[in-house]
């Protein structure tokens, strides 16, 4: 026997699977995140076998910290392109009394229907900060601030996007085309993941020039735990009882 929110998750993952424009719509930063960790990984050798005629003044340990630190901003950025779970709630449509009746705690319903855009980024998101720290050969004991900093902000996008759905849902549409790529709360969503991911990149660019480029990752990380602690009390709060008064 499964729980409910298993039931609920899996349910929100068939959706998602079964459907070309939510996958092309909500997902497609991270096809980009994997291309770009591919091509950096190829191409990490000849960067530093030319690295001395690119960038003077630079030691080879400041050139591989900039080029990881600028690789998982940049990696952040293609993650703020998906809005999977800015659409999950507005995709029930007509049938979200269907949901609301299981009894379920309006909580978990939300937490379920952030799961695929969590599952989906986070673990990604983790692969691409370790491919880019091995191929850049940081140091190992820097490992966990790479995987962790892009992890935490996937995880941040996924809950904000959430949390603009329950405030900006749209259960009145022709096709899953309005809602997934013209309905307010995907706008709202990219719009302002692009720009925290703007904000990022410049941080880890910076850091990176100044030979600081862990430290700004830990800075990231730190900001993005923050955010993160306060979307979740936001979920379980405010927006939870939102979500039970919206009615269709």
């Amino acid at each position: 026997q499964k729980s409910a929110f298993a039931a609920i998750s899996k349910k929100e993952f068939a959706r998602f699977w079964s459907s070309a424009n939510y996958i092309l719509n909500g997902g497609i930063g991270v096809l980009f995140a994997i291309a770009l960790t591919v091509f950096a990984a190829i191409g990490a050798k000849g960067l530093f076998e030319s690295s001395d005629l690119v960038i003077e003044g630079f030691n080879v340990s400041d050139i591989r910290e900039l080029a990881v630190s600028v690789g998982v901003g940049v990696v952040i950025f293609f993650f703020s392109m998906n809005s999977i779970s800015a659409s999950a709630l507005s995709l029930e449509g007509d049938s979200l009394w269907i949901i609301k009746s299981i009894p379920v705690s309006e909580r978990d319903i939300l937490l379920a229907k952030a799961a695929p855009s969590i599952m989906l980024n986070s673990p990604v998101a983790a692969v691409c900060g370790l491919v880019l720290a091995i191929s850049f050969e940081v140091s190992p004991i820097y490992y966990v601030f790479y995987i962790l900093t892009p992890v935490s902000v996937t995880l941040l996008f996924s809950l904000a996007g959430l949390l603009l759905n329950v405030a900006f849902p749209k259960f009145v549409f022709v096709n899953e085309v309005q809602v997934v790529k013209q309905s307010l709360a995907v706008f709202l969503t990219l719009t302002v993941c692009m720009l925290f991911s703007f904000i990022i990149l410049a941080i880890l660019f910076v850091g990176g020039i100044f030979g600081a480029g862990i430290i700004a990752n830990a800075v990231v990380l730190a900001l993005s735990l923050i955010l993160n602690s306060g979307c979740c009390l936001m979920l379980i709060g405010p927006a939870s009882r939102k979500f039970s008064r919206i009615s269709v």
